[in-house]
C-alpha cells in the first residue's frame, strides 16, 4: 500500500476514476490515507460494487487507521465499452489488476482518453506474464507481458512515463502513462 500511495502520489482535492474497482477497497484504503480524494468506483457488476462493499471497505480502513475516511466514493455500474463517466474531469484513472480482464481493452483505453483531464494520468498496476500466453492464476485470463502491455498502449496514445516493480517482484508492475 505505502509504495502504491508514492507511485500515484495522491494530493487532496483530486478526481480519481478506478476501473474494475471491485468493491472499491483498495481506493477507500487510498482515501483513508489522503483526505480530500473524491474516487469514481467502476465496475461492471453491482453483485462487486455496491454499498454494503464498500461500507465493508470504510468499516475495514477506519479500524486499520483509527480515524474517518475523508474522501468520497461514487459507485458508477458502466459497461464493457463505457465507464458512464463525464468526459476531461479526471486527474488520475486507475486500473489495478484488472486490465487483463476488460473484454475489449481497445474501448477502455479510448474511455480514459476521453474521460482524463488534458494533464491527466493513467495508472496501470497489472500482473505480467513471464512468458506469451500465461494465464492469471485467479481468473483464468490471458496476462500481457510487458512489452505487449506497453505496445498495446502505445498505440493506443498513451506515453510510458516511468514504472515500478511493486513490492520488489517481477510479477507485479505498476505503469504511469499520459495521453500524447
Amino acid at each position: 500500500m505505502k509504495q502504491l500511495l508514492e507511485f500515484f502520489d495522491f494530493q487532496p482535492g483530486e478526481v480519481v476514476a478506478s476501473l474494475g474497482a471491485s468493491g472499491g477497497f483498495w481506493e477507500v484504503g487510498f482515501g483513508a490515507a489522503v483526505p480530500g480524494l473524491t474516487f469514481y468506483l467502476v465496475e461492471r457488476s453491482p453483485d462487486l460494487l455496491n454499498e454494503s462493499e464498500l461500507a465493508a471497505a470504510v468499516t475495514f480502513w477506519e479500524k486499520q487507521t483509527g480515524r474517518p475516511v475523508e474522501s468520497k466514493f461514487l459507485p458508477v455500474i458502466g459497461t464493457e465499452t463505457a465507464t458512464c463517466l463525464p468526459s476531461h474531469f479526471f486527474d488520475k484513472i486507475l486500473i489495478i489488476n484488472s486490465f487483463h480482464e476488460f473484454i475489449n481493452p481497445d474501448a477502455m483505453l479510448a474511455e480514459c482518453q476521453r474521460i482524463l483531464k488534458p494533464d491527466g494520468v493513467l495508472f496501470l498496476e497489472e500482473p505480467l506474464a513471464k512468458v506469451p500466453g500465461e494465464l492469471h492464476g485467479g481468473c483464468g485470463r490471458r496476462l500481457f507481458t510487458e512489452t505487449e502491455l506497453t505496445d498495446f498502449l502505445k498505440q493506443a496514445g498513451f506515453s510510458l512515463r516511468q514504472s515500478v516493480s511493486r513490492d520488489g517482484t517481477d510479477f507485479w508492475t505498476v505503469f504511469e502513462y499520459t495521453f500524447s
